[in-house]
């Protein structure tokens, strides 16, 4: 059936608002939680998109608009992490003005042309505020407010402490009721993943190593995949063909021994002494193009090993026995170190030193029962994601105050538009200002101190789980707030053009709406 009318939107809108309503009081420091009930188990959550996912609407239009949301929050979640409360929230109130917009007779293409000159404002005052990550201090409070959880927090911090900022902090269950955190040493190496479509973050078990610039083939992935019998294979490499590609990811669907691949740097001159180490730790050599244009031409092809390596996307840690051959290798280093006079040189031979020691820490979530045991191992999952997304992509201030600061900025802008544009932008504004109305809400701040604050213009952030100031101790990761606002914007856009509706399954005659058959 096809359904068409300016009532359809309503009925969008009410799916969409029941959306909101069941996500928002999840929301802040102060949150509420949701329990989600299946047919085989039930968890009780506070993150939305595990809140969304589990909505189904009877009536077959308002799950239509449903959706425009859980897309919105399932696309948050793919992309940073977190943040997907927040995008409900703007997304939510962005098409609710939207609408109301439309009522008023606003054409769609107006709307939707100044919410983009909105978001291109928005976004310029965002990059002026965004700081890059320089200590770890930063980042444990970022945690803290991605999780609320202090006992999290605190073994959080007990593991950036121990493996730095650059270090590597992976979310386990523990079959203990309590948490705790194990750490684990080895070679820190600059080199990730070489196409995400290949390979996504993860641990590869007692692989074989082969390492080359040369550009692997389709018959050079063969001899090297006959050489692993059964065993996980990891190339470092340079260069792919794009039919070998294909061939990886289907051996790696179909079979249980892998292929993970990791991008060689492209300063070899440069970045020789990591290779170096690379090939003396794994005991293997390196197969230069200069000597073979194929691997076929290698009579012995020499595999490295070590125990385990865990691959992200910039970068790597290769774990290996303490051999005799190992120690005496990092002792050599250290003895260099010692001998050298030369300040610089001292100082690269340092960081190199450092690529020995970095560590994984890893948490171990426990809980008395499996249903505490998933909220908390989801907590624990988006707070390191939001860590991960600030290292890459900077912070900003949180509580809402990134917000309020970026409207009070864009208004000065907006004043200078025509009289249609404006009434669009302000209505934008309202929209990106809503999650701090829902952080008041939740937390019962009063109106006069919601006012207080909204007008506030220095870089204090008001902390609505402790009802007070403080400064600069609460923050956003520069991904989420981004990511939240343009989210929104693009489901909004899909609802402003929405007009028809294409239902196959038979419905129920519902006056209400004219209908085409």
């Amino acid at each position: 059936m096809i359904y068409y009318n300016k009532k359809v939107r309503r009925k969008l809108l009410k799916g969409i608002s029941k959306v909101y309503k069941a996500t928002k009081n999840t929301f802040g420091p102060i949150a509420q939680y949701a329990i989600l009930d299946f047919d085989s188990h039930m968890i009780i959550v506070d993150d939305g998109v595990s809140i969304v996912n589990s909505i189904s609407l009877t009536d077959n239009i308002e799950q239509i608009g449903a959706k425009i949301l859980i897309e919105a929050a399932n696309q948050m979640n793919g992309t940073v992490g977190d943040g997907t409360t927040t995008t409900i929230i703007i997304a939510y109130a962005l098409i609710k003005r939207c609408f109301k917009l439309l009522q008023l007779g606003f054409s769609p293409q107006t709307i939707i042309s100044t919410i983009q000159d909105c978001f291109q404002l928005f976004t310029k005052e965002l990059d002026k505020n965004v700081k890059k990550v320089n200590n770890i201090n930063v980042l444990q409070k970022l945690f803290f407010v991605s999780t609320c959880d202090l006992e999290l927090s605190q073994l959080f911090n007990q593991a950036i402490n121990e493996v730095g900022l650059e270090g590597e902090i992976i979310v386990r269950s523990s079959n203990k009721e309590n948490s705790y955190i194990n750490i684990e040493r080895g070679y820190h190496c600059n080199y990730g993943i070489y196409d995400n479509n290949i390979n996504e973050n993860g641990e590869i078990n007692d692989p074989l190593i082969f390492i080359s610039d040369i550009t692997i083939n389709s018959e050079n992935l063969n001899i090297l995949k006959n050489k692993c019998h059964k065993r996980n294979l990891l190339l470092i490499i340079k260069e792919i063909e794009r039919e070998v590609k294909k061939k990886i990811i289907m051996n790696n669907i179909k079979n249980n021994d892998k292929i993970f691949v990791i991008k060689m740097k492209d300063e070899l001159k440069e970045d020789k002494n990591t290779l170096i180490d690379l090939l003396t730790l794994t005991n293997t050599s390196f197969y230069s193009q200069d000597i073979y244009q194929s691997i076929e031409e290698i009579e012995n092809i020499k595999l490295g090993e070590c125990e385990k390596v865990l691959i992200n996307s910039s970068f790597s840690t290769f774990f290996f026995k303490q051999t005799d051959k190992v120690i005496e290798y990092q002792k050599k280093i250290a003895d260099e170190y010692k001998n050298l006079n030369n300040d610089y040189q001292k100082e690269e031979l340092r960081k190199r030193i450092a690529s020995f020691n970095k560590g994984v820490a890893y948490l171990y979530i426990g809980a008395f029962s499996d249903l505490e045991l998933e909220k908390r191992k989801c907590k624990a999952c988006d707070g390191i994601k939001v860590v991960q997304s600030s290292k890459e992509k900077g912070y900003c201030l949180g509580g809402g105050k990134e917000f309020l600061k970026i409207a009070q900025e864009m208004r000065k802008e907006i004043n200078s538009y025509s009289y249609i544009r404006k009434k669009v932008a302000k209505e934008f504004l309202k929209a990106i200002t809503f999650p701090f109305f829902v952080l008041c809400q939740n937390s019962n701040v009063s109106l006069i101190k919601r006012r207080n604050i909204k007008k506030d213009q220095t870089n204090r952030v008001y902390d609505f789980s402790k009802s007070e100031w403080t400064n600069d101790t609460i923050f956003d990761s520069y991904a989420t707030i981004i990511n939240s606002v343009a989210i929104s914007i693009s489901i909004a856009n899909t609802f402003i053009n929405t007009y028809t509706i294409i239902i196959k399954e038979k419905v129920e005659e519902n006056n209400e709406f004219e209908k085409i058959f």
